[in-house]
């Protein structure tokens, strides 16, 4: 049986070589042996994502599941394993159920959600109540685990941004670099392990969704899964709705700064820095992929918040 597979996914593969091609050709009889294997029949495709086929499936138990196979290129075994032991630690608490999985292979079977924040029409203010109240139920404080921390995070940062901005031939002015490095400097000195939570690291509006049997419980979905500081997330949320930063990117950013402070208590000058820093990056990485409007922006709302 040849699979409806969404083009964002098919670009997405191709885009990363052979590997990707491999995978694109195997994927139908992939899904016949996890439908062999989990007791499952796969039905439609879902659209929205670009790094891994996601379909609804019903078991035999007639419940109601989704299956979702990552390609290889969105992830290694490793990041596939953190993300499996996030959804593990979370067991349903702020997170999309996990029922069974296959690391060789890549997949998870899913509990079934609803829409995606982003399709329900509601205004960003509204959007950040909901994702930040999702966000403080599955802020978990751990004891023990082998997930990557705060400092790996630093590292990643420090490696991406100024190599990408070189390899991009400098789309922003060099001050605006200059600040990224420093405020990555200011959350590696008050970086403090004791309060490290499970954070999502990419909690937007497309990775949160309606509680199937409640509208106004929502879950998230894909994990990154790393122990770090919570200001983190709000960063992905200071960088999100970037049209809105258009006009007086200052005052609207320490407006939308001040909000994740008083729903959360997250001190409001490491959201910043993470906003910053969640600009500069994402700008950067969008640009390397082809999205340039996007990318631009990003850039610009930096540029615009060097001197705050």
């Amino acid at each position: 049986m040849r699979r409806d597979i969404p083009q964002l996914v098919v670009r997405r593969a191709k885009a990363a070589g052979a590997v990707g091609t491999e995978w694109l050709a195997n994927l139908d009889s992939l899904i016949s042996s996890l439908e062999e294997q989990w007791r499952i029949t796969v039905s439609t495709s879902l659209t929205g994502g670009s790094h891994a086929f996601a379909a609804y499936a019903s078991g035999e138990d007639e419940k109601e599941y989704v299956l979702k196979i990552d390609m290889p290129e969105s992830s290694g075994h490793a990041d596939f394993s953190n993300a499996v032991q996030a959804l593990k630690i979370a067991n349903g608490r702020g997170y999309v159920r996990l029922f069974a999985y296959d690391t060789e292979k890549k997949a998870y079977l899913l509990e079934r959600l609803g829409k995606p924040l982003k399709e329900l029409n509601y205004s960003t203010y509204k959007q950040l109540d909901i994702i930040c109240a999702t966000l403080k139920k599955s802020w978990f404080q751990i004891q023990e685990s082998h997930l990557p921390n705060g400092g790996e995070t630093i590292s990643w940062f420090r490696g991406f941004i100024k190599s990408t901005w070189i390899s991009l031939s400098c789309p922003c002015p060099m001050n605006v670099i200059e600040k990224a490095y420093a405020f990555l400097e200011s959350r590696e000195a008050d970086n403090n392990p004791d309060e490290y939570v499970l954070i999502h690291g990419d909690a937007h509006s497309t990775n949160i969704l309606q509680y199937i049997t409640g509208d106004s419980e929502f879950k998230l979905i894909d994990p990154e899964g790393v122990l770090y500081e919570k200001a983190y997330d709000l960063g992905v949320l200071m960088r999100e709705w970037v049209d809105e930063y258009a006009q007086e990117p200052v005052q609207k950013g320490l407006e939308r700064c001040e909000r994740l402070h008083n729903i959360t208590g997250v001190n409001k000058q490491a959201i910043w820095e993470w906003g910053f820093l969640q600009c500069v990056s994402t700008g950067l990485l969008l640009l390397k992929i082809g999205q340039e409007d996007d990318g631009k922006k990003l850039l610009k709302t930096a540029e615009a918040w060097v001197d705050v």
